[in-house]
């Protein structure tokens, strides 16, 4: 019985640190919940329920979640390594 407690707590660590990931991650890119919403196809009031802690997402919509951060952080990088290369060819 111990055993089942102890994970059942170490599962519902990996759901707060995965919440919490998503939140950060969302709040560095300057993304409003309505951003990742969208890019997600996640309704904006059940991420809005889930980055508090009220409901727990099904494991898909937490996949879309990661995949639209994903995408837009690749994105950034991109545009960063583009600019980056721009300004090294003017000094050049």
């Amino acid at each position: 019985m111990a055993v089942v407690v102890v994970r059942d707590w170490s599962l519902k660590m990996d759901r707060n640190r995965v919440r919490r990931q998503i939140q950060l991650v969302r709040k560095k890119i300057k993304w409003s919940q309505y951003d990742l919403a969208k890019a997600a196809g996640v309704g904006r009031t059940r991420l809005s329920l889930f980055e508090n802690g009220h409901v727990e997402l099904r494991p898909e919509e937490v996949n879309a979640l990661q995949a639209a951060l994903r995408d837009a952080t690749s994105h950034l990088v991109s545009e960063f390594q583009h600019v980056l290369s721009e300004e090294l060819a003017v000094v050049v």
